[in-house]
């Protein structure tokens, strides 16, 4: 349609109640824009897709904040502030196998990883790698196999990546550990002698 607006804004948040704070934020319009249409993107892990968005529907009927339903077309909506706003629910969900045997969860890490192998030669030596390095380390931890198994593509195709260093030193248990071996280096002795002079 000739002059209608179309702007698309691109949050990301840690967990599934943070993303219906952040899509019900949307939809009522508290940062200025009173969009038509909000999509939740989000991982199904091991929900069926029958099952997949409860996690919303539970979340926003038991904060009262706005009210499910659907419209003529049959798409989800949430009524809030006297309007209806479209929700478009965007599970990270793929149909193909595991990777290396892992749990059948779906998750962006999955999909990503299937990118990866997607454009790796056959019989490459590195997705070699990464599926032994990956059924490895599920047998000594089981939990969140595809991220574990993205954090090893991405050492071998990405080693230059930084995200994971800032997450070391964010997460609880490995932050003391991680300051205190930056703190017996030269760096952080040379550094010291900088800030102190």
């Amino acid at each position: 349609m000739i002059g209608q607006r179309v702007e698309i804004t691109l949050e990301a948040r840690d967990g599934k109640s943070m993303l219906v704070d952040l899509a019900v934020a949307a939809a009522s319009g508290t940062a200025g824009v009173r969009p038509d249409m909000v999509l939740v993107s989000f991982d199904p892990d091991l929900d069926t897709q029958a099952r997949e968005f409860l996690f919303f529907e539970r979340e926003v009927e038991s904060r009262k904040q706005g009210r499910l339903g659907r419209n003529d077309a049959g798409q989800r909506t949430l009524r809030i502030s006297n309007r209806d706003v479209v929700l478009l629910a965007a599970p990270w969900r793929s149909g193909n196998a595991c990777f290396a045997g892992l749990p059948e969860e779906h998750c962006i890490e999955r999909i990503l990883i299937e990118g990866i192998l997607s454009s790796r030669p056959q019989g490459d030596a590195i997705a070699g790698w990464t599926t032994e390095a990956t059924t490895k380390l599920h047998a000594l931890v089981k939990d969140k196999g595809h991220k574990r198994a993205f954090r090893i593509w991405t050492a071998a195709v990405d080693p230059d990546s930084e995200s994971f260093v800032a997450r070391l030193f964010q997460m609880h248990d490995t932050k003391g550990p991680c300051l205190d071996a930056v703190r017996a280096t030269p760096a952080w002795r040379a550094l010291r002698t900088l800030l102190e002079s």
